[in-house]
C-alpha cells in the first residue's frame, strides 16, 4: 500500500510535489478487479499543477508569440459526422475554455461542457443525435481574460443508417471481429469488454465509434508467467487490436481501459494498450478518438514491426497513470510509432497529460502535449530521424527529467513551437538516483560516448522556449553538443528564457554548451540572431553531463533579469576544459556584459572570445590586410564586387584566473569570477593598391565600419607581410 504524505495546508500552487506525494510510490500490481487509486489522484494533481502554472497569462511571452487577441483557427477545424455522433476538433490561438453550440437550427439550443482546464487543441464529440439530420454548430472559445470569441455559423448532416456494419448485432462479440475487407462498422452504444473489445481481421476496414465509449481490459488477466513479448501480443487484453492488416481507420469515439488495470510488458511495452498494431501497412487513420489508460508501463497506441503511412489527428490522449517498470525501450508513450514508420503526419492532438513521453512523427504540427515526468528522458515531441519537421507545437512540462523537442539526425527542422516547463524537486516519488534528477531542457541534441554520430542540417528557428524552477532543480534551456561529425547546426531567431525561482537553485542557463571537449576540430554550432534571458547565467559552457567546443554566438541579444546577487553572463564547469567559443557582435542588456564570466569545475585551458565585425566600404579592387594589438597577422582579402568587406576582430580573449583552482568548485555551484584576459585590439587595418599601402588603427571594442574614401590619397610602399599566422 501507498504512504501518504501530504503536507495539511499546501496548495498546487507551491509545486506538484506538495500534491502528489500523495500518490502511490511503489512499482507493484494494483489490486485485482480494480484501478489503482493512485490514478486519479496522480492525474488531479497534475491537473491543479497546470492550472497553477502554465497559461498565456502565467507567462506574457506566450502573448508575443501567438499575438494578444484570441482566434479560433479556422484552418484547423476538423468535422466528422456519423449517424448519430458527431467528432470537432479545432485549435486556439491562446489557451481557452472552448466549447460548441448546436443545434436543429442556428439557435442551437446544446453545448457541450467546458473542459477541465484552458486549452489551445480541442475535440469534442456530440452524441444523441439523429440519423441523416442536418445540424447547426459554432465553436466558442473563452481565454484567460474572460475574452469570448465564436465562428460563423456551420452545419454538418449526419449520416443515413444503412451501408455499414451495425456493432453489437453482427459480428458477435466481445471480442468484434471485424473480418469484412472494405467495410466500415458502426458502434451503436456504449460496450465493456472483459478483454479485447476488436479484433481488425480485414484490410481497409473503418471502425466508427459513434461517439460512444469502449471500456477494454475490464477483468484482470494473471500474467504470471508471461516472460516474452509475443505472449503479451497472443493474450492480451487490448480496445483495438490489429495484427497483419493494412490501411485500417478508427473515428469518433473514447477507448479506455477498464478495471482489470493491467500493465504492458517491461521492456517494448507491448501489451494493453488502447490501440494495438502488429505488422501494419498501408494507410492508417485514427483520428476523433479519446484514448484513457493508467496502467503502469504503458503506450496509448502502440506499432510494433509495422509500416505504412500513419495519420493521427485531431485525438486526445489522457494518462492517468504513474508507474513506470523500465523506461527504457517503449517506456510509456502517449504515441509509439515503429521505426520502419517513416511516412507519418501527426497533428491537431491533445496530450492532457503523459507521464513519460508523447507525440512522435515525420511531421508533427500544431499539437498540445503536458509532461509530467516520471522517469529520465521524457520527451514530448520527438520527430523522425530523417526530413523530419515540427513547428507550432504548444509544449508543458515538469517532473522528473521533461524535455521539449528531440532532435534527430539529417534535414531535420523544428520551428515556431512555443515550450514552458517548470522544475521542482521530484526524487520523493521515485527511486531512480542514476541520471540528470529534477532535470528539463528545451531542446536537446547529444552524441554519446566519444561521439562520431553523423549529423547534417538541424535547424531549428523562431521558437519559444522558457524554463523556470525552483528546489535546486536544474534548468538547461537548450543542450547541444558540438563534434567532428555535427554538420549544418543553426539556432537562430529562437527566444530562451531560463530563471531560477529562489536561490537554492543555481543550475540554470538559456545555453547549456556540451560536446566533446577532446576533439579539437568540431564543428561551430552556430546561435545566431537569438534572444537570451536569465536571471542566473545566459550561458554555461560545459556541466557534469558534458563539455564540448566551438559553440559560436553570434548577433544575439543577452538580457539579465531580475538582481540575483550571483548572476554571471557566462559560466565554465565540467571540469577539464572547453575552448574554441566566440561571441561576437552581441547586445549586453540589463547586467550582462562580455566579460562578466565565473569559472567552476574547469582547466586552464578554457576560454572564449569576443569577436566584433569590421565592415570595410571601399573600391573592390583594394586589398585589405589586418593584424591584431600582438601584431599577429589575422586577416587578408580582398572588398567585394559591391564595395563591402566584413572582418569579425577579437576585442579579447577570457581564461581562468592565474589563482583559479577547479577542484574547490561543486558541478554547477557559482565559480570565481573574473578572469586572466588577453587584449586584442586596436587592429591595424593596412589597405593595398598597385603596391602602395594606406594605414589605419581600429579599436574593436564594438561592430565599426571604415570607409576608405576618408583615409586620403596618401600611399606608402606596402609593408612585409608574414606568409603563415593568420587565422
Amino acid at each position: 500500500m501507498m504512504k501518504r504524505a501530504r503536507s495539511a495546508g499546501r496548495s498546487a500552487v507551491q509545486g506538484l510535489s506538495s500534491v502528489v506525494a500523495a500518490v502511490v510510490l511503489s512499482v507493484g500490481p494494483a489490486s485485482a478487479g480494480a484501478p489503482d487509486p493512485g490514478e486519479t489522484e496522480a492525474y488531479e494533481a497534475f491537473r491543479e499543477f497546470c492550472i497553477a502554472h502554465f497559461g498565456a497569462e502565467k507567462e506574457p511571452l506566450a502573448y508575443d508569440k501567438f499575438g494578444r487577441e484570441l482566434r479560433i483557427l479556422e484552418d484547423g477545424i476538423w468535422v466528422y459526422p456519423s449517424e448519430t455522433s458527431c467528432s470537432i476538433g479545432w485549435d486556439t490561438s491562446l489557451p481557452a475554455r472552448s466549447y460548441v453550440e448546436y443545434g436543429l437550427t442556428s439557435a442551437y439550443g446544446s453545448r457541450t461542457p467546458d473542459p477541465e482546464r484552458h486549452f489551445y487543441v480541442n475535440l469534442r464529440h456530440l452524441t444523441g443525435l439523429r440519423p441523416d439530420t442536418p445540424y447547426h454548430f459554432r465553436l466558442v472559445a473563452v481565454d484567460e481574460r474572460g475574452n469570448r470569441v465564436a465562428t460563423a455559423d456551420m452545419t454538418f448532416t449526419t449520416r443515413a443508417t444503412g451501408g455499414s456494419v451495425q456493432v453489437p448485432g453482427e459480428p458477435a462479440g466481445p471480442p468484434y471481429v471485424l473480418d469484412q475487407p472494405g467495410t466500415t462498422y458502426v458502434l451503436t452504444r456504449d460496450i465493456t469488454a472483459p478483454h479485447t473489445a476488436f479484433k481488425i481481421a480485414a484490410r481497409d476496414v473503418t471502425l466508427d465509434l459513434n461517439g460512444h465509449t469502449v471500456v477494454y481490459n475490464d477483468e484482470r488477466i494473471d500474467t504470471q508467467g508471461w516472460k516474452s513479448f509475443g505472449t503479451y501480443i497472443e493474450k492480451s487484453a487490448f480496445g483495438v487490436f490489429l495484427d497483419r492488416q493494412g490501411s485500417p481507420k478508427v473515428f469518433n469515439g473514447t477507448i479506455r481501459q477498464g478495471r482489470g488495470d493491467n500493465g504492458a510488458c517491461a521492456g517494448p511495452s507491448i501489451g494493453f494498450s488502447p490501440f494495438h498494431g502488429e505488422h501494419t501497412s498501408g494507410k492508417i487513420e485514427l483520428a476523433g478518438v479519446r484514448f484513457i489508460y493508467g496502467s503502469d508501463q504503458m503506450n496509448a497506441v502502440k506499432f510494433h514491426w509495422s509500416g505504412g503511412e500513419v495519420h493521427v489527428h485531431h485525438c486526445e490522449f489522457r494518462d492517468m497513470g504513474h508507474k513506470l517498470r523500465n523506461r527504457h525501450g517503449g517506456g510509456c508513450r502517449a504515441l509509439g510509432l515503429d521505426s520502419g514508420q517513416k511516412a507519418s503526419r501527426v497533428h491537431h492532438n491533445l496530450v492532457t497529460r503523459t507521464r513519460q513521453s508523447g507525440l512522435s512523427g515525420k511531421t508533427v504540427f500544431r499539437n498540445e502535449v503536458y509532461v509530467d515526468s516520471w522517469a529520465i528522458n521524457s520527451f514530448a515531441i520527438s520527430v523522425h530521424s530523417e526530413g523530419g519537421e515540427g513547428y507550432g507545437n504548444r509544449i508543458f512540462g515538469t517532473g522528473f527529467n521533461a524535455y521539449g523537442l528531440h532532435g534527430g539526425t539529417k534535414d531535420w527542422t523544428v520551428h515556431d513551437n512555443f515550450v514552458h516547463l517548470e522544475g521542482y524537486d521530484v526524487q520523493k516519488r521515485w527511486g531512480e538516483r542514476w541520471g540528470d534528477i529534477n532535470m528539463l531542457a528545451g531542446c536537446r541534441l547529444t552524441n554519446y560516448g566519444k561521439g562520431g554520430k553523423k549529423r547534417e542540417n538541424l535547424v531549428y528557428h523562431d521558437n519559444v522556449i522558457v524554463l523556470r524552477g525552483k528546489e535546486d532543480c536544474e534548468l538547461r534551456g537548450v543542450e547541444f553538443m558540438s563534434d567532428s561529425t555535427v554538420k549544418g547546426f543553426v539556432f537562430r531567431n529562437n527566444i530562451v528564457k531560463a530563471e531560477a525561482l529562489d536561490e537554492q537553485t543555481t543550475r540554470v542557463a538559456c545555453v547549456d554548451a556540451q560536446g566533446q571537449y577532446q576533439k579539437a576540430d568540431t564543428i561551430p554550432l552556430v546561435y545566431r540572431d537569438n534572444t537570451f534571458i536569465s536571471n542566473r547565467h545566459i550561458v554555461r559552457f560545459g556541466d557534469a553531463y558534458a563539455k564540448g567546443n566551438n559553440h559560436h554566438f553570434i548577433n544575439c541579444r543577452l538580457v539579465k533579469s531580475g538582481d540575483h546577487p550571483y548572476f554571471s553572463t557566462f559560466l565554465f564547469g565540467g571540469a577539464y576544459w572547453n575552448y574554441g567559443h566566440i561571441v561576437r557582435d552581441c547586445a549586453f542588456e540589463g547586467g550582462t556584459a562580455h566579460d562578466d564570466v565565473r569559472w567552476g569545475r574547469t582547466g586552464s585551458k578554457s576560454a572564449y572570445r569576443v569577436e566584433h565585425t569590421l565592415t570595410v566600404k571601399g573600391p573592390a579592387d583594394v586589398t585589405v590586410r589586418i593584424a591584431d594589438k600582438t601584431g599577429r597577422p589575422v586577416f587578408e582579402g580582398a572588398v567585394g564586387a559591391d564595395g563591402m568587406l566584413g572582418v569579425p576582430l577579437a576585442l579579447a580573449e577570457y581564461r581562468p584566473p592565474a589563482n583559479h583552482n577547479w577542484k574547490a568548485y561543486e558541478e554547477g555551484r557559482d565559480g570565481m569570477p573574473g578572469a586572466s584576459v588577453t587584449a586584442l585590439t586596436p587592429h591595424t587595418v593596412n589597405v593595398l593598391r598597385n603596391g602602395a599601402s594606406q594605414r589605419a588603427e581600429v579599436s574593436m571594442d564594438r561592430p565599426r565600419q571604415l570607409d576608405l574614401a576618408t583615409l586620403g590619397s596618401e600611399f606608402s610602399p606596402s609593408e612585409a607581410w608574414p606568409a603563415n599566422g593568420r587565422e
